[in-house]
């Protein structure tokens, strides 16, 4: 449940924070060369960015949703062994 929650949270501000200066561009209306050289850069360099820091996220919480489901795993084995000595 805390994994999803970090990686929705963290795709939502990625998703804010790269929507932002469109955003800004249209409510503070700029020059030409700021709308349509600058303002587009901008975007599609934070989004790279954020792709790549996605990427790392997924890599760093990998072995903690792995560890859960091995840790789920053992005790279902425990529950079940416990279990079947407790019904013979």
């Amino acid at each position: 449940m805390f994994i999803p929650l970090i990686k929705s949270f963290y795709r939502t501000l990625a998703t804010t924070v790269t929507l932002l200066p469109i955003i800004l561009n249209v409510y503070f209306v700029g020059d030409m060369v700021t709308s349509l050289l600058y303002i587009p850069l901008l975007t599609l360099a934070l989004a790279i960015l954020f792709v790549y820091f996605d990427k790392r996220l997924n890599e760093l919480l990998a072995p903690l949703k792995q560890s859960k489901v091995q840790r789920d795993i053992c005790e279902k084995r425990v529950n079940s062994t416990f279990a079947h000595t407790t019904n013979t």
